[in-house]
């Protein structure tokens, strides 16, 4: 047959796929592109899965992809438009995202986009996204898996949030000058020191000392007399 039946397809690529692909040199290529290739922790970006067919004629790719649970999670595997159909649906696990792509009655030549996955940052490092072992290729006239080079790609998760900046002499810039308990201390010490002696200049004043005759002088016009003596 010139072509490969949709129907058919996948029960022939399992029956064909090895347990571990090994690379065909000069067979269809496979790589990953991030958008964005930076983000934030709880952030989410996307990994296109690029085909090069090189000089074949593919008519399915089923897809595996690995990377570390502990960093990544994978939200979503859709089709891109470079196949046209999807004999298996995207599934995604613990470190896995899968998916089996068919071309129709017409095999593809050449390179385009034939899925993206949706990833959600979970802790910060450099985690890296490849291509599990039993990812295959089925190309017209080759009774094999014929995948080529499969190229994994880097993520940078960034584990902390950029620190927000205070314009000179705002609120937030004032309230980071701190005061220790040895700063309070001489505070309070100044101040009383200079209050001791404010005292101590008035009461030896000419004015403190009238205003001490004046208060005696008044309590005794103020004490009652006594009438019964």
């Amino acid at each position: 047959m010139k072509h490969i039946l949709p129907g058919l397809l996948l029960p022939l690529m399992l029956v064909l796929q090895p347990t571990a692909a090994l690379a065909l040199a000069g067979g269809p290529a496979l790589s990953l592109q991030l958008s964005p290739s930076t983000v934030g922790v709880n952030g989410q970006f996307t990994a296109t899965v690029q085909l090069n067919t090189n000089s074949y004629q593919v008519s399915a790719v089923e897809l595996h992809l690995t990377f570390p649970a502990a960093q990544l999670q994978a939200l979503s595997v859709t089709k891109g438009s470079f196949l046209s159909s999807v004999l298996t649906a995207g599934t995604v696990g613990s470190g896995t995202a899968s998916i089996t792509l068919g071309s129709g009655t017409t095999p593809v030549s050449g390179s385009g986009p034939i899925a993206i996955i949706t990833f959600k940052a979970l802790a910060g490092g450099s985690p890296s996204i490849g291509f599990a072992g039993t990812t295959a290729i089925a190309a017209t006239g080759n009774t094999a898996n014929v995948v080529g080079t499969m190229t994994p790609v880097t993520v940078t998760i960034s584990g902390t949030q950029s620190p927000t900046s205070s314009p000179v002499g705002s609120v937030g810039q004032a309230s980071r000058v701190s005061t220790g308990p040895m700063e309070s201390t001489l505070v309070a010490l100044l101040v009383g020191t200079i209050i001791t002696l404010l005292y101590v200049g008035y009461a030896g004043s000419d004015s403190f000392r009238r205003r001490e005759v004046e208060d005696i002088a008044k309590q005794e016009r103020d004490r009652p007399t006594d009438l019964n003596r």
